[in-house]
């Protein structure tokens, strides 16, 4: 027999050969972990192996080499008259990412390569011996956002949008391959190595003008026009000119960066502008055969075939393996599936109708107590640069647009009031204009009840329609003591450079009437002035009395105290 079964400790040592089993059966597929069975007799000492505590590869003879890694599934125990049997079922060691449930992962709005990504989601493991981190074909980086799921769902979601599939080898090393592209590997060959084939052609998966949604809703919903297409779909014209325009819309609102969306509409669109072929193919590895040299040992998921059938139309096409059963008690017998793709469009689809273990970030209405954020919650923006953080009783943003807000505190570098800066106010719950707190105006006009300024009124108009009380004194800015400008004293007493009465003033002892003080009056308000050295025109005082001397240089009494 070409393969053997191995038992190993999950340190990685050999354990035993189970030589005595048989109906070795083992079953790859695409992106799914690989399943073997086969049978022991249960009186044979080495079924003991059949245990959790052990793992399985499966030993090439004719290559020399492992293939393929498995835990034990169930076992179950038959006695019939040829004896008791131990029938075996196994997954491969990828079925282990499936029970790392609870995994939340966000790349964030910067996209990350496929590497890290891995890196990332593998890091979450709690069972050992853990997956590692093997040989990762992509190089495209994309952004990903998961929530409550298993970390093998979380990789799938990955290979949804770059392509390409994954596997974990005989080593627990987890290897994502890109789609070959180029020659085929293998040829299928009727009379040669192919017993009997089946051809599906399904054109009801056939799309050539696609449109693809992301995550939001109506307006705020992303499109292909985000990721900067010239409409919200992208079309094949070889395609529709071969069997006409079929339109098809895909959404999926796991999708939250404009990048991620156009690869995966590209990716979407490759696959199926051209009518699904399928093919069901019976096979005889011929590497076994004494006439033929001719191996299957090499045929492995993902990989493209030739399949040659001059008898079914001239059938010869290059296809995509998608699963391999091999009869490992007789290698002879293979049966392999293939197709031009790997699943059908609503399977690509069907998981965006999967929101309990994806991030949506979904423009919809939230009601009262539905959300509850513990700690600090950032929302990174690609519409629009900028990013917005909640964290307890915080908003931090470059601009916050509402009707209204309520807050105890709210400290902002600017406040923009309206759309166009004049349209919007400022004011207190209690404002009522001429009588109640305050208001700020767009177009600069304010109501206030008190101010105080402590720095410089600067203003066109000073006005006031009541009496202005003055606490201190008011001056000019170019006063200066008995040289120039004037200043009014909190106690009554005043000094002017120049006084212009316009007409005349009367003083109380009726003894200037008809005279204009326009000409250099000065004011002497700081000492007892002799009435003979005071000079024409000029207004003086003593300790009891206030003077004006005319032009002529006569004296006479303006007030006494």
């Amino acid at each position: 027999m070409a393969y053997q079964v191995w038992a190993f400790t999950q340190a990685g040592a050999k354990a035993a050969v189970l030589e005595n089993a048989y109906d070795i059966k083992r079953t790859e597929k695409i992106n799914t972990a690989p399943t073997l069975s086969f049978s022991i007799p249960v009186g044979d000492p080495k079924s003991d192996f059949v245990s959790t505590a052990y793992e399985i590869k499966i030993w090439n003879i004719v290559k020399g080499r492992f293939e393929g890694l498995f835990v034990l599934d169930d076992c179950t125990e038959n006695w019939g008259s040829s004896g008791s049997v131990l029938e075996c079922n196994y997954s491969g060691a990828m079925a282990q990412l499936t029970k790392e449930d609870n995994i939340s992962y966000d790349t964030g709005a910067t996209p990350l390569t496929p590497t890290a990504i891995v890196t990332a989601l593998l890091a979450k493991q709690e069972f050992s011996p853990a997956i590692t981190v093997g040989t990762i074909h992509p190089t495209t980086t994309f952004v990903v956002a998961v929530d409550n799921t298993n970390i093998l769902k979380a990789l799938l979601e990955c290979v949804s949008y770059l392509g390409g599939y994954i596997e974990v080898d005989e080593n627990r090393a987890l290897n994502w391959y890109t789609e070959p592209t180029g020659s085929p590997t293998r040829e299928i060959r009727y009379q040669k190595n192919m017993k009997a084939v089946t051809r599906k052609r399904d054109y009801t998966e056939l799309v050539n003008k696609l449109y693809a949604y992301g995550c939001g809703e109506t307006e705020a919903q992303l499109t292909l026009l985000d990721a900067g297409e010239a409409h919200e779909y992208i079309e094949d014209a070889t395609s529709q000119t071969a069997y006409g325009v079929k339109i098809r819309r895909i959404t999926d609102k796991r999708i939250i960066h404009p990048t991620t969306l156009l690869l995966w509409a590209q990716k979407v669109l490759t696959e199926y502008k051209n009518p699904v072929f399928s093919y069901t193919v019976d096979v005889v590895n011929l590497a076994v055969h004494p006439d033929y040299d001719f191996d299957l040992e090499d045929l492995e998921i993902g990989q493209i075939v030739r399949v040659v059938n001059s008898d079914l139309n001239d059938l010869n096409v290059n296809v995509k393996v998608c699963s391999v059963t091999t009869d490992l008690s007789d290698a002879r017998n293979v049966s392999v599936e293939l197709a031009n793709v790997t699943k059908t469009l609503a399977d690509s689809v069907a998981a965006s109708a999967d929101t309990s273990s994806v991030v949506n970030n979904i423009a919809v209405q939230i009601g009262a107590g539905q959300v509850t954020v513990m700690g600090t919650f950032t929302v990174d923006g690609w519409r629009t640069t900028g990013t917005t953080t909640i964290d307890g009783g915080n908003i931090t943003a470059n601009t916050l647009s509402c009707s209204a807000i309520k807050t105890s505190t709210l400290n902002a570098v600017t406040i923009s009031l309206g759309t166009t800066g004049s349209n919007g106010v400022i004011k207190s719950s209690n404002f009522s204009a001429g009588s109640a707190g305050f208001q700020i105006s767009g177009d600069g006009s304010a109501e206030f009840n008190n101010v105080t300024v402590r720095g410089t009124i600067a203003a066109a108009t000073i006005s006031s329609g009541n009496t202005v009380n003055v606490i201190g004194s008011l001056k000019s800015n170019n006063y200066v003591h008995n040289a120039s400008g004037w200043k009014l004293f909190g106690d009554g007493i005043c000094e002017f450079w120049v006084i212009d009465a316009g007409d005349s003033i009367t003083c109380s002892d009726g003894g200037i009437t008809g005279y204009e003080l326009i000409s250099h009056t000065v004011l002497l308000l700081d000492s007892n002035v002799d009435t003979l050295a005071a000079p024409k025109g000029s207004i003086f005082h003593t300790s009891s009395h206030l003077y004006f001397k005319d032009p002529s240089g006569g004296t006479h009494s303006l007030c006494t105290w």
